[in-house]
């Protein structure tokens, strides 16, 4: 019997964490983040605004889906 998730947490948000976040949240997964302060989580979700801009100026995103996509991020 396979396992079917809907969410998924990543313990922190460096570069690679974000990454990972990014990566499982474009599948349409929903992604907890956990980070040991609110600068970490800031500066995790500059990681990931800044990604995703670079994938909407290079047309691998649409504006809307970027919105959706980072929603997914929590």
């Amino acid at each position: 019997m396979a396992r079917v998730f809907s969410t998924i947490g990543i313990v922190g948000l460096g570069t690679m964490g974000a990454g990972i976040a990014e990566v499982v949240a474009r599948t349409g997964l929903r992604v907890v983040t956990v980070e040991l302060d609110e600068a970490g989580q800031v500066r995790g979700r500059g990681h990931l605004a800044h990604s995703t801009d670079r994938a909407v100026a290079g047309g691998k995103l649409t504006p809307r889906e970027r919105t959706a996509l980072l929603n997914r991020i929590g």
